[in-house]
């Protein structure tokens, strides 16, 4: 659930960088790459994990965290400071978008990492 939320606010975000933008659309396009990447992993990992598919669903959790937090948040991340932004939505629709992809992204990150550390209840198991 966490991943759903971080794309919609990442895509929040984007939508807001791409109404402000001036640029070609081929331009804006190529721009929103990365993100649309991290959309889609972050997609599958939900996808994933709600399946009960944790051995496959935590990588695809953390690259799509990793995409959220480094492609998505932290290039944006002064523009929490300014007083102006480029975006088509408010200053504080935008500030937020930028906030929770950040976190999400990299709580996204940490549960990924976490969840490679606590051994599976099949493995736990077959140990015995």
């Amino acid at each position: 659930m966490v991943a759903i939320v971080a794309v919609a606010a990442d895509v929040v975000h984007t939508a807001g960088a791409l109404l402000a933008s001036t640029a070609p659309l081929a331009a804006q396009l190529y721009g929103t790459a990365t993100a649309a990447a991290g959309w889609v992993v972050s997609g599958v990992a939900a996808y994933r994990l709600l399946r009960g598919r944790a051995d496959t669903g935590l990588i695809y959790l953390l690259l799509g965290g990793v995409f959220l937090t480094l492609a998505g948040a932290l290039p944006d991340l002064p523009a929490l400071a300014r007083s102006q932004l480029p975006s088509g939505f408010g200053p504080v629709v935008t500030r937020a978008a930028i906030t929770f992809t950040l976190g999400l992204g990299a709580a996204m990150v940490v549960a990924g990492l976490a969840g490679f550390r606590t051994p599976r209840r099949s493995q736990a198991a077959g140990v015995s």
